[in-house]
Parts: C-alpha cells; structure tokens; sequence
C-alpha cells in the first residue's frame, strides 16, 4: 500500500514537472566571499553576516518560498532601501542568489543558492567550548537526485485556473506523514546528543577537578585538560604543531597559505613551545596510557 502511494506522489511530481516554468537564475563570473582563498568555508564572515536579525529574518522568509524584495521590505517592516543592502550583503557572499522568471524577466525573485548546504554545531558549557561549520552542498545535490523537478520553481511556475484539493490533499499527506518521522527521528538524535555532551561535561569536569587538586602549574593543567577535549583525536594521535594550534588558538595551516600567516615566531611562543615539549615528554614518561609514535602522541586506554 505504501508503495503505491509512493508510486502515485512520484507520478504526480512528473506531472506537475511539465507544467512549471524553469526560471532563469543570474549567475555572476566571480568567487563569492563564502570561499576563502584556499578553497575552504568562509566561517567566520558567515557567523558575523547571520549575527544581523534582519538578515536572519530574510533567510527565514527565503527557506520557503523565493520572493520579491518589495514583499520582503514589507512583510519585515524595513524600507526598501535597507532591505536591498542587506540582499546584497547575502548574494555576495553566495549564500541567496537572484532569478528571473521566464515569462515575465522584469520580475527578479531573490532565493537560497542550491549551492548551499550549510551545517553548524556550537557547545558551551563551563567546562567544554566546540564551534564546527561547513558548507556540504555535494551531500545536498545527491539527496536531491530523487526529485523529478526543479524547486526553484515555486513561485516562478504558472499560476494554475483550476486548484485540485483532491490531489493536493493526498500528495500533502503522505508526504506529512513521511516528513513527521523523519523529524521525530531528528528529535531523537539531538536528544542523544544532548544527553551524551552533558555527560561529557560532566566527566570533563571530575577531569578538571583533579587536575586543579594534584598540578600547580597553570601550562601543565591546559596541557593535559586540552588533551582530554577530544579524545576521539588524542587516540588517534594528535601532533606537536596541533597541540600548539589548541593551546595558542593559532590559525591552522591551510594549502597556498605561507606560514608566517598562522604561526607565531616571537620569542615569547618560541620559550612556550620548548617548555610544552619538555612537559609533554614528562607526561609521557609519567602516565601509562599517553604513548608516543614518531611525531604523535596518543591515547592507549587499552
């Protein structure tokens, strides 16, 4: 039965598929401030872009529907000219782009990039600070291959004479119900998550307490706390120069970039340095589940 609802939903997509309008997108022969120089994503821009409520509420508006920048200047009570600098803003980074609707080119919708697929996670807790973001949009394509039609066309398809609540009811429902489990799904998953950082924390901070009762000096306690930050790392095997980059907050190195960019020389980072390698070598000798291999060191709770 579920298969044939599937199969009746996928039929009506093809449909529908001829019926709307492909819009034309403007693409501009530039690279947008989204990708650094070496290729990677743009964070720390896309965190101070999205820190503007303005822009977030676009963002909002644009995640379901294309729109005119005249409706969104007045569904956010802003003036036209305040919303298309803050549009601006958005499409040169890359992260909205600007369509064309085929039957009527004077009209210029603004719509989410599908080049973007953008996933962050931010953990805070007395004890435990984690900041991850990346832009996916390769994940984003594939999972998409199973559509029948292109999303962008929303709002730019032809208006239709004739609504039918009969097929619009049926697709909408099977398609709900499929939605609803997968957020039920999602909902468990980052109810996991939740409950296993806060055990994390909870274990970092029994770490830090006895760190703090059994070691004076205030480079050995970050030294052996920060080891414990991520240990899925630390027993793979975590370097001298990573170390360095937790401990100083130093930039990491990143292809085509030279190194006196991300690494400090001064001779007060120089002296850090050696005292962090003898005292690495100390715990070394000193505790039996923190080995080293040529240039690692490494975790064996075995």
């Amino acid at each position: 039965m579920a298969k044939k609802k599937e199969t009746r939903i996928i039929e009506e997509e093809k449909r529908i598929k001829h019926d709307q309008t492909v819009p034309l997108v403007i693409k501009r022969e530039r690279m947008f401030k989204m990708v650094r120089d070496d290729g990677s994503f743009n964070d720390e821009l896309f965190f101070e872009l999205i820190g503007n409520d303005i822009r977030r509420k676009i963002l909002s508006k644009l995640s379901k529907f294309p729109r005119f920048a005249s409706d969104l200047a007045i569904d956010l009570g802003v003036s036209k000219q305040a919303i298309k600098k803050h549009l601006d803003k958005l499409v040169e980074f890359g992260i909205i782009e600007i369509s064309l609707s085929q039957t009527d080119q004077k009209k210029q919708y603004y719509q989410i990039s599908d080049h973007i697929a953008i996933f962050s996670k931010i953990d805070l807790t007395p004890n435990y600070f984690s900041l991850q973001c990346e832009n996916t949009p390769d994940d984003l394509s594939k999972a998409m291959e199973i559509l029948e039609h292109d999303p962008r066309t929303a709002v730019t398809s032809s208006l239709k004479s004739r609504i039918d609540y009969k097929q619009l009811n049926f697709s909408l429902k099977a398609l709900g119900q499929q939605l609803h489990t997968v957020e039920k799904e999602i909902t468990i998953i980052e109810k996991k998550r939740k409950d296993a950082l806060l055990q994390k924390t909870v274990l970092l901070n029994r770490i830090q307490m006895i760190i703090n009762a059994l070691v004076e000096n205030d480079l050995e306690k970050e030294v052996i706390f920060s080891l414990f930050f991520d240990t899925n790392s630390t027993v793979k095997g975590i370097t001298l120069e990573e170390i360095l980059n937790q401990l100083f907050l130093r930039k990491k190195a990143r292809a085509g970039t030279p190194k006196y960019k991300y690494i400090k020389t001064d001779e007060k980072t120089l002296q850090r340095g050696q005292e962090l390698l003898e005292l690495l070598n100390l715990l070394i000798n000193n505790f039996g589940f923190i080995q080293s291999e040529g240039l690692k060191l490494f975790f064996d709770f075995d």
